[in-house]
């Protein structure tokens, strides 16, 4: 559970460094892209310190595909921002765990035990609950977004459903070589977008996207590494139970957020499932 552990705290980073952008005016597209850049960078040089080569086919096909989820997915993640607002985006992108989930019962026969089954379902529980209180976030027009919801929803999930089966069938040695071209094809969609607008490289959004690709490179590494080990449908409920509770907390230390009755519900769901899935 170390791996899976690590992985969470480096999300919880990540999203400590968004917020921290947010409240200081941030080019969100360019601090994207230079965490793909970063995090590119340093999955190539992993790559070839550890003799580089060709990597396999599968490396090469999976790799791309998680990269297109990846991109595609942020860039309709921050359009349903917009039109529903960041919380419920961010509860669409949290419940979209359902898939590598149901994808590890069905093709992998990874059957969880009563008492994680219970966690597992208290995971989707407090996903579930996030919603219900972040349903005033619609932007000044009223737009409520729901089919951006929707994507968000199908993308994210799709990118657990590429790591998990890479995990299944591809080379664990090749680990980093995936990670590269999965960041890389991600960061050409994202400095497409960045180069075909107008902006102005802040010091912060560099360091910005700085911390967030070191931050990405670690929770992918260990994700990965605690797939090899962790059945799918432990890791990914427990990761997103464990990313709810540390992010609201973290909101409450550190700006003061009120996450209202339903937010603290959701901590108390996820908490939960957490000790019945370390069951």
């Amino acid at each position: 559970m170390i791996y899976l552990s690590i992985s969470v705290l480096a999300m919880v980073f990540n999203g400590t460094v968004l917020k921290w952008g947010e409240t200081r005016g941030q080019n969100r597209l360019l601090v994207i892209g230079i965490n793909y850049l970063c995090a590119t960078a340093g999955m190539t040089a992993l790559w070839l310190s550890q003799g580089g080569g060709l990597p396999s086919r599968t490396t090469l096909l999976l790799g791309p595909i998680g990269g297109v989820l990846y991109g595609v997915g942020l860039f309709i993640w921050m359009v349903a921002i917009a039109r529903a607002g960041l919380g419920t985006s961010t509860a669409a992108m949290r419940l979209s765990v359902v898939w590598p989930t149901l994808l590890s019962i069905a093709l992998f026969d990874e059957i969880p035990s009563i008492p994680q089954g219970t966690g597992i379902a208290f995971a989707f529980l407090a996903i579930a609950m996030l919603v219900p209180g972040q349903r005033g976030n619609e932007n000044e027009h009223g737009q409520r977004g729901w089919p951006w919801l929707v994507w968000v929803f199908v993308f994210t999930g799709g990118i657990g459903v590429v790591l998990k089966i890479f995990t299944e069938v591809g080379d664990v040695a090749e680990n980093s070589a995936f990670l590269a071209l999965a960041f890389g094809t991600a960061g050409v969609l994202a400095w497409g977008a960045v180069l075909g607008r107008s902006w102005r490289a802040g010091k912060e959004d560099v360091l910005r996207g700085v911390l967030f690709g070191v931050g990405n490179m670690v929770t992918n590494v260990t994700l990965l590494m605690a797939l090899e080990s962790v059945p799918g449908t432990v890791a990914f409920p427990l990761n997103n139970s464990g990313i709810i509770v540390l992010t609201t907390l973290a909101g409450v230390l550190m700006w003061k957020e009120k996450p209202g009755a339903w937010g603290y519900a959701a901590i108390g769901a996820a908490s939960l499932a957490i000790v019945l899935i370390s069951l």
